[in-house]
């Protein structure tokens, strides 16, 4: 793998071609990342393996998500 110092100085150099709208969302998104790092909140150990069981069940179809119609049904029913 390469430098990352250098990957990234690479990147930077192709994003300053990229449309304005484009840098503007890369920036928004390093931003978020950099405010991210900055967070005193870390998953533990049980719950990173607990976010990885969710994420294997739904990549196998074992555990399905409910669709936004489903979702809507659901806050209906409530009366919401």
């Amino acid at each position: 793998m390469r430098n990352m110092t250098t990957g990234l100085k690479n990147i930077l150099k192709r994003v300053e071609r990229w449309p304005k709208k484009r840098q503007e969302d890369a920036m928004a998104m390093l931003i978020t990342m950099e405010k991210q790092d900055k967070t005193s909140y870390h998953l533990t150990a049980a719950q990173i393996k607990e976010v990885e069981s969710i994420q294997r069940d739904l990549k196998s179809g074992k555990t399905k998500l409910l669709t936004d119609k489903q979702v809507a049904a659901m806050w209906k029913s409530f009366g919401i």
